[in-house]
């Protein structure tokens, strides 16, 4: 959505922004997988959810462009394909941009670019994607950190469509360094869950 006219990157909010990020924006419900519990359980964390709102959000605010949510094993078949080290992912997020020496974030959408590492370790196990991670105090080639957690994470097809493959979950150290991990949306437990708001996978084009 655009941003209030007298906030720029960087500004802090004061009495004189009134509009977006330091306020304003789409106000909705969320709704939980039934079996997320807020607590860490590695490796089905069920951490994947919707929110609901009272009345469509206006075009404008989205370009009326959005994601499509991967069918079902999308990703084990793009790795078979592909191998581990030539997927690239976007994710997106507003959480923290620096942890040190002092923590630092704004409501802002920000983006960066990943990398599979894998999907089979003990922290995966067929329902996490562990991606690279390195923010490098904002001048990496990308990752996610604390509060990040929520956002997309988006393939993009040869042809150009963006698929959600994944949403950002936890990362492993208070530095945000390493790898990060989301969890799958092209797993059964997303897709039925997603199905009870009628949100449908998306259908890969015949080749």
């Amino acid at each position: 959505m655009p941003a209030d006219p007298n906030w720029t990157p960087g500004t802090a909010c004061t009495g004189k922004i009134k509009g977006y990020p330091c306020g304003g924006g789409y106000r909705g419900t969320p709704q939980p997988h039934p079996e997320w519990t807020g607590y860490l359980t590695i490796p089905n964390t069920h951490d994947v959810g919707v929110v609901t709102f009272r009345s469509p959000i206006p075009k404008d605010a989205t370009k009326g462009k959005y994601g499509q949510v991967a069918p079902l094993g999308y990703l084990d078949n793009l790795a078979t394909r592909r191998g581990t080290q030539s997927v690239e992912f976007t994710v997106v997020g507003y959480g923290l941009q620096l942890v040190k020496p002092v923590l630092e974030g704004e409501r802002t959408r920000y983006l960066g670019t990943v990398s599979l590492v894998s999907l089979s370790s003990a922290l995966t196990d067929g329902y996490n994607i562990q991606y690279s991670n390195s923010p490098g105090q904002g001048v990496g080639p990308g990752g996610t950190c604390f509060g990040d957690s929520g956002g997309p994470v988006l393939h993009r097809t040869d042809t150009g469509q963006e698929v959600i493959v994944g949403v950002n979950s936890f990362v492993l150290n208070a530095n945000c360094k390493g790898s990060a991990f989301a969890y799958r949306t092209d797993i059964s437990d997303s897709l039925d869950f997603l199905a009870r708001f009628g949100v449908t996978p998306w259908v890969v084009p015949a080749p």
